[in-house]
């Protein structure tokens, strides 16, 4: 059934792709990224005007819509059928089929496993296909319901086909990870057709390629944050940004896709793809052509402006509660800065600039690990970037010479302005807790790095296609892959090749089946379970698999209520309160349908025994049912 599902989503990817081939008379891998990004926009926009369901039924019409136009065009012009084989079938488009299918056996089976994912980036697809609607819906229960949804879009795409192939099939979590990879693999493969007559190695280049993100993000291939996203799309817009000149069309469309994915992936990425649209109105400025160039701009303010605004208003018509939404207090900054502050705001400034300076990245070189700072870091970009501009004004047009140089700077600029800009949300916009303990740090800042790094690998691999000398060809060829080879987990790549990631995820998630099993037995969707975990502390993770498991089915507590009673060890720890019997009884009558007891402990039996039916029943593992009637919690057999 899965084979099924896979084969369609292939076959609905390549419509818009032939369609292009056959009416815009490019390369396949040339309309990859328009691709995933028409079906993720046709979604959100239906979906903010009133149906996500709708705009995917459009979205299998179009699909037939372009097979049905490109066949009849072909069909009527015989003489044309070469050079629409030619430009269907290259070197790119195997490459990515191939792709397409290993991805699939590698992720096979495997499930959710990671705090976040249960937290927003699996969860929410769960609660999209569930409500054909948006997680900023009333109805989601979500906890970060401002978030924006491109790859959220993309792979409630995946559920729909599985649903359709089979209504009565579950939710699907390895298809969030393919999804997830495809979309990654869709906007890198237009850099991998072939620039001239000459027969590239385009696989080894590409290989490279797709193994860097791992340098920063080793759990690449294995988790489905957006954050890494994020840098891979960034560093694909910069690069573009080098050559614009190469093919201004499709460099332009390419770039709106980019923009407009960016938006819509993360809030950070509305700064990202600011910069990009800096950086091209320098370069159509400084360029020769900039009427033409500036016919382009248009577009590309609207692949930015109009996103932004509809979540904007799909955030308002909900009235969805906004994460991160504290106003900068420049005046505060100011005191924090020039050491005047005395709240915890500048300690949590001091601790960014000392991870900053001291944080260790461990990149992985053949087994050892070696140790350097985020500025270090920096530094080597610049001087990376240095010898790069230096090889392209030998090695290609003088043409291209300015927008490289424009770039390779502003990107510099990019990263340092963000690093800022990432010091100062911690200050301003996250809780004392999540400010106090830099909470995520390494993956933030790893967005900028990684954005630098994968132009950079791209640069590299233009150089090798583009110089006619042999031994130049070679030694870009080498840079590239010992870079990439140098940098690399591999051991991550050893699990994630072997599927080891995979059992583990597998081994993980059992660990809940005796208490999901019960909760779905008993419960309906729509109900509201209360969740226990005694001696939980701050640890969610036990909660928020469950609650991943059994959606629709709501597994939740009420505001200042918690999912482990007692004494906490900390005050910041919020999810451990000390209530007392009859507090949490009522709770339970206002609010809940069924007690689901993951772990106890003798003090919750001694302190709130007596609000079971029979006490002597109460054990791990097992579901009770709030009955309002006789105000008491009786088991469910």
């Amino acid at each position: 059934m899965s084979l099924i599902v896979l084969l369609i989503v292939y076959i609905i990817l390549s419509s818009f792709c032939v369609f292009g081939v056959t009416f815009l008379r490019n390369k396949y891998e040339v309309f990859l990224p328009f691709s995933v990004t028409c079906i993720i926009l046709l979604l959100f926009v239906f979906g903010v005007f009133g149906s996500i369901k709708l705009g995917f039924y459009l979205v299998l019409f179009v699909s037939i819509l372009f097979y049905v136009l490109s066949l009849s065009k072909i069909v009527q012009h015989k003489e044309e059928r070469l050079t629409f084989c030619r430009n269907i079938f290259t070197p790119a488009f195997f490459i990515f089929l191939l792709s397409f299918c290993a991805l699939a056996l590698l992720n096979y089976g495997r499930l959710a496993h990671i705090w976040d994912e249960f937290s927003h980036w699996a969860d929410i697809v769960k609660v999209m296909v569930n409500l054909d609607d948006f997680g900023a819906s009333p109805l989601s229960n979500s906890g970060f319901k401002s978030y924006p949804p491109a790859m959220s879009l993309f792979q409630y795409f995946y559920q729909k086909i599985g649903l359709i192939v089979n209504p009565d099939s579950s939710f699907t979590d390895w298809w969030l990870y393919h999804a997830y990879q495809v979309f990654f693999l869709s906007f890198l493969m237009p850099f991998f057709t072939k620039r001239n007559k000459r027969k590239t190695l385009l696989i080894i280049p590409f290989g490279a390629i797709v193994l860097s993100p791992m340098f920063l993000f080793p759990d690449f291939y294995v988790s489905i944050y957006i954050d890494a996203i994020l840098g891979v799309i960034s560093g694909c817009g910069l690069f573009v940004l080098c050559t614009f000149s190469d093919n201004d069309r499709f460099s332009c469309i390419y770039l709106c896709c980019i923009c407009s994915m960016l938006v819509l992936s993360k809030d950070a990425g509305l700064f990202f793809a600011l910069f990009l649209l800096i950086i091209y109105f320098i370069i159509a400025i400084t360029s020769q052509r900039i009427s033409k160039l500036k016919g382009y701009s248009f577009f590309l303010i609207l692949s930015v402006a109009i996103p932004k605004l509809l979540w904007k208003y799909e955030l308002y018509k909900t009235d969805a509660p906004i994460r991160f939404s504290n106003r900068i207090d420049f005046s505060s900054l100011v005191k924090i800065v020039t050491g005047n502050d005395s709240t915890y705001k500048s300690e949590v400034y001091r601790k960014f600039w000392t991870e900053f300076y001291a944080r260790r990245c461990v990149p992985t070189v053949f087994g050892e690990k070696f140790y350097v700072s985020y500025l270090i870091l920096l530094a080597l970009f610049v001087a990376v970037f240095a010898i790069l501009f230096l090889c392209v004004r030998r090695s290609v047009e003088k043409r291209f010479t300015k927008c490289f140089a424009i770039t390779l700077v502003f990107s510099v600029l990019q990263t340092i302005i963000y690093i800022f800009g990432v010091c100062v949300s911690y200050i301003f916009k996250f809780t004392e807790n999540e400010a106090l303990r830099l909470a995520s740090f390494e993956r933030y800042i790893n967005i900028a790095f990684l954005s630098i790094t994968i132009m950079t690998l791209l640069i590299l691999n233009y150089l090798y296609t583009s110089v006619e000398k042999p031994v130049y060809r070679m030694v870009f060829l080498v840079a590239l892959c010992v870079s990439v080879c140098v940098t690399t987990p591999w051991k991550d790549v050893y699990q994630f090749a072997t599927r080891e990631g995979v059992r583990i995820s597998i081994d993980k998630r059992n660990r809940y089946d005796t208490i999901c099993s019960s909760i779905n037995k008993y419960a309906q969707p729509g109900d509201v379970v209360y969740f226990v975990a005694q001696g939980d502390d701050n640890n969610m993770y036990h909660y928020l698999s469950t609650r991943y498991t059994v959606r629709p089915i709501i597994v939740t507590y009420v505001d200042n209520g918690s999912f482990s009673f007692g004494k906490s060890s900390d005050e910041l720890h919020e999810f451990t309160k000390d209530i007392s019997a009859s507090e949490w009884l009522d709770m339970l009558m206002n609010n809940y349908d069924y007690v689901a007891l993951y772990r106890i402990d003798e003090y919750f039996i001694e302190t709130y025994g007596d609000l079971f039916l029979n006490k002597s029943e109460i054990r791990n593992n097992s579901v009770y049912r709030v009955d309002k009637t006789d105000r008491v919690l009786v088991r469910c057999e």
